[in-house]
């Protein structure tokens, strides 16, 4: 006899509902692969358990069964349904892992509200310092101290605590000082799948209001676009010319 996991064995409209049920329940997001093993693997698990008879057969009938495809193709599904439905959220990959969130057309009251919360949990000098790592990581603490220009120990330690920032290794510089870069919950707070979602710099004013007149901005960052991280993990040690460094102001 053939055991099957029982969500294998409800119909489509029933998986639906189970996987967005699943899903919404989460309080962190979880991953295709996280997924099928809660309702394919770990069902069945249970079930040989029960009953040892089973577990050649079922190992056999699962073998070239790609559940992480079913699951993928269910969510896709469940986003045609929303969408149809004019409703305003979606099921969204968010720091690798399956998430409910707003539509962004439908959100610009909650990013608001969003915004002014982030920054009554990160100071000024967080976000600044913050903003500098996500876009120059992996960097050490003395690189960071050299873009802001001011001691940045006690705000490299803040953005540890809150698991926005993590270790990543030593600089083969004298010393060997610490590298520092963003972690999963730094994706997952700002609705982030991967890096590669984050705005060029170049493309950040269009996002920065425009500051009323003579108020100055509360923190600018001078990021050489020369200095940020490429795709080899190579750093630059080009220095740009003095008429070729630009101002980014980030909110």
């Amino acid at each position: 006899m053939i055991n099957l996991p029982t969500f294998m064995l409800l119909n489509r409209d029933e998986q639906k509902l189970t996987l967005q049920s699943l899903i919404f329940s989460s309080e962190e997001p979880l991953s295709t692969k996280q997924i099928s093993n809660m309702l394919v693997y770990s069902d069945l698990a249970v079930q040989e358990q029960n009953d040892d008879s089973s577990e050649y057969d079922s190992v056999i009938e699962l073998e070239n069964f790609n559940s992480e495809y079913m699951i993928d193709s269910i969510i896709n599904e469940i986003n045609s349904d929303l969408s149809v439905s004019n409703i305003p959220f979606r099921i969204k990959l968010i720091a690798g892992g399956w998430q409910f969130a707003i539509q962004s057309e439908y959100g610009k009251l909650i990013n608001q509200h969003f915004k002014v919360k982030v920054k009554k949990k990160l100071s000024q000098a967080a976000l600044e310092t913050l903003a500098v790592i996500c876009y120059k990581q992996p960097i050490s603490k003395p690189e960071i101290e050299q873009i802001r220009g001011v001691n940045s120990n006690e705000v490299v330690n803040t953005l540890i605590d809150k698991n926005l920032i993590k270790i990543a290794g030593r600089a083969e510089s004298l010393g060997k000082p610490l590298l520092y870069s963003t972690t999963q919950e730094f994706l997952r707070t700002f609705g982030l799948n991967s890096l590669e979602e984050l705005p060029k710099l170049k493309e950040i004013e269009e996002f920065v209001l425009p500051l009323p007149e003579n108020e100055e901005p509360e923190f600018v960052l001078k990021i050489d676009e020369s200095d940020i991280l490429t795709d080899d993990n190579t750093e630059s040690d080009t220095v740009a010319d003095d008429n070729q460094e630009s101002d980014t102001n980030i909110e």
